[in-house]
């Protein structure tokens, strides 16, 4: 277990400053809901003095410890580094860093309780280092080598074990302290201890069904998230837990993917690791199950991601032998044919990989019920990573619970993912002391055969993780083993069940996504939409990301706005009030469209009274564009008259918001328009025979004269 610290604000008071320092130097653990089911650390305890006259404030951080994964050998001098922050608003006065140790060995809860409270040991002085001032926002990296007599003067005659290792800061009005420790290599040690580990190869950043290609340009750069994460797993031999969203986002961009995300795949299928599916975005299998479902969410599409001028070429070639990606194992289900070219990879061809092994499931740490394990089995997931915390006497990597195998999360998981994607150098060290010194305790204590050191999911890999990962791995007191050979030696344990707080939020996600595929219908090709719909819900749940409270309402939010968007997408423009001066009339109603593909819809009007006849129509919109459809319309009498207008689509299914037409009905102008101009006409006419019968009767008179 680790821990994480907040710097504390004093007073001006003397007697408030003494209260702040003791303070101080208490660390509380904070428990989180990782992927090991460990807390979460940072590696300094900071403290702050008396504000100055200006009304500025003192800070510092400090983060120092032994080198070398703090071994110590008779002999041999012993050399601590770190760093210490100036965090405040004001400057710092030199000072002085006392680095001490503890005198005694300390077992695994005496480690955690001396991080917790460094002032419980009782400590021996190695050596003092000058510290300079530093300016606001300044670092400065200091480095001691102790003597190997003062070493030896220290911890002579302790024997083989981990000692804590406490280094305070004083400058005079502000104290800080940071606590590591060393293992002392003197006299016969313990056999090493077997320890797995589990790397997960994840892109949990990101909430989306499909990474893009500046998504995946950036992640495996040669300093890139992925291309770290693909060096650690080449010099560990670490078990990787592989989101198939990973292979399928490089894989549907066909010739328009990143040259070096297409070499990091085909670098990751040549690896001689174990490997084996998370499901897909690394959604959580536990939550499904928790949610009452009988089968696990599986992609069902990615046509929407599929353009014909990315595949010039025939499809990638699929991995020898692969095993299914999807965790249940099971194969995918068939795919709607896209109908945008011949040469179009299929749904397996995206997500074909040559895992090891696809009957492992890993929940999010401390959601585990009763009967979730089971569940998980049921569904041909028969092994579960489950956190050491939900456990009462799991005493090895893997526990047998009720006839089913559980992978065992040690709580170091914690420490050594902290140890190994640590950004900043000071604080890697010190996390890989406390790493080592944990490893080494459990190894002297003999109460555990194995551990499983599974790492965090959601944590950023910095250039060095591999080569961290490798320090701990090749500890004198730790032998590597495969995640296989530990989930063979099960031990009885006790499940601590834990209610799954997401199932409320995940039958929200499941609803939004039953009315996408309702609203789909007016495609021609539903799975466009559909497809990337399941995709998106899929990395919504994602395990690494879901297990803080916080985190999944935004996630939940988020689903929903997608839903919405899409839902939205089809709409009636508002209309003004039309005036209808005939008996028969085409009304004109415009549909805007904002999809990047064609919808067809049909529209349905209803007039609120019988004054108005009134008959639907339907018509197809572009993409992204608005089109204009007519209703035909005969008017029965005068007077207002409001139309409700509601789309549907072709299956009957309501598109968008209804909008409401008002009319203003005049049929009887056109009828007394008519009536005034045939008298117009008739009279015309009647003039004109009338001068024709008076001019013929004067021509007659006019002749017989």
């Amino acid at each position: 277990m680790h821990f994480r610290s907040a710097p504390l604000r004093a007073s001006g008071s003397q007697a408030s400053n003494v209260l702040r320092v003791v303070a101080a130097a208490l660390v509380v653990p904070l428990l989180t809901l990782g992927g090991a089911g460990a807390a979460s650390a940072l590696p300094a305890v900071a403290a702050t003095a008396s504000a100055p006259s200006n009304g500025q404030e003192s800070s510092a951080t400090i983060a120092f410890s032994p080198e070398n994964s703090g071994v110590s050998r008779p002999g041999e001098s012993l050399t601590v580094s770190g760093k210490l922050s100036n965090t405040g608003s004001s400057s710092l006065a030199s000072g002085r860093i006392v680095i001490s140790v503890g005198r005694d060995t300390a077992d695994v809860q005496g480690l955690q309780n001396a991080w917790a409270d460094p002032s419980a040991p009782a400590l021996q002085e190695l050596v003092a280092i000058d510290a300079p001032p530093l300016a606001v926002a300044g670092s400065v990296q200091l480095s001691a080598i102790i003597p190997a007599d003062v070493v030896d003067a220290a911890l002579g005659g302790t024997g083989w074990g981990a000692h804590v290792v406490v280094a305070r800061y004083d400058n005079g009005s502000l104290q800080a302290s940071s606590t590591s420790a060393l293992v002392r290599l003197d006299g016969d040690g313990p056999s090493p201890i077997p320890v797995s580990v589990i790397l997960p190869i994840t892109a949990s950043t990101s909430a989306e069904g499909l990474l893009d290609a500046e998504q995946l340009s950036l992640l495996t750069a040669s300093d890139g998230e992925l291309t770290n994460r693909l060096v650690a797993a080449k010099s560990s031999g670490a078990t990787l837990a592989l989101d198939p969203r990973i292979v399928a986002s490089i894989r549907v961009l066909g010739d328009a993917a990143p040259a070096s995300a297409v070499d990091w795949l085909a670098q990751l299928e040549s690896l001689p690791n174990d490997v084996f599916p998370l499901q897909y975005g690394d959604a959580d299998p536990g939550l499904e199950v928790n949610a009452g479902r009988d089968q696990l969410l599986e992609p069902t599409s990615f046509a929407s991601a599929l353009k014909a001028a990315n595949f010039t070429s025939s499809p990638g070639t699929t991995p020898a032998s692969p095993t299914p990606s999807n965790s249940t194992g099971s194969t995918p289900g068939p795919t709607p044919s896209p109908t945008n070219g011949p040469n179009l990879p299929s749904q397996s061809e995206i997500l074909a990989f040559p895992y090891t092994r696809s009957d492992v499931a890993w929940p999010a740490s401390g959601t585990i019920g009763g009967e979730t394990i089971e569940r998980l089995a049921n569904l041909g997931l028969t092994t579960t990573i489950v956190s050491e915390g939900q456990f009462e006497g799991a005493s090895a990597a893997a526990a047998d619970v009720a006839g089913r195998t559980a992978l065992v999360a040690d709580s170091l998981s914690g420490v050594v993912s902290d140890a190994v994607y640590a950004l900043d150098n000071s604080e890697a060290r010190l996390e890989a002391s406390r790493a080592a010194a944990l490893l080494a305790s459990t190894a002297k204590q003999g109460t555990s055969p194995s551990v499983l050191i599974a790492l965090d999911r959601d944590d950023e890999a910095g250039t060095n993780a591999g080569t961290r990962l490798e320090a701990l791995s090749s500890l004198p007191w730790v032998s590597r083993t495969s995640v296989a050979a530990a989930a063979g030696q099960p031990t009885n344990a006790t499940l601590i069940p834990a209610d799954d707080f997401r199932v409320a939020g995940f039958g929200s996600m499941l609803d939004d996504e039953a009315r996408v595929g309702a609203f789909s219908s007016v495609l021609s090709q539903p799975d466009l939409l559909t497809g990337s719909a399941r995709l998106d819900l899929l990395a919504s749940i994602q395990a690494g990301r879901s297990s803080d409270p916080e985190d999944w309402n935004t996630l939940v939010a988020i689903q929903s706005q997608r839903a919405s968007e899409i839902l939205d997408s089809v709409s009636i423009d508002d209309s003004s009030q039309i005036n209808v001066l005939s008996y028969s009339a085409g009304l004109p109603v415009n549909i805007s469209n904002a999809l990047p593909y064609p919808v067809t819809v049909r529209v349905v009007p209803r007039a609120s009274n019988g004054r108005l006849n009134i008959s639907d129509n339907t018509v197809t919109i572009d993409p992204e564009s608005t089109g204009r459809i007519s209703l035909d319309a005969k008017a029965i009498a005068n007077g207002r008259v409001t139309v409700d207008l509601q789309m549907v689509s072709l299956t009957g299914v309501p598109v968008g918001s209804s909008r409401e037409l008002q009319l203003e009905l005049s049929p009887f102008v056109e009828t007394a328009g008519i009536a005034v101009i045939g008298a117009l006409i008739l009279g015309l006419l009647g003039f004109g025979t009338f001068r024709s019968i008076r001019r013929g009767i004067r021509t007659r008179k006019a002749d017989s004269v």
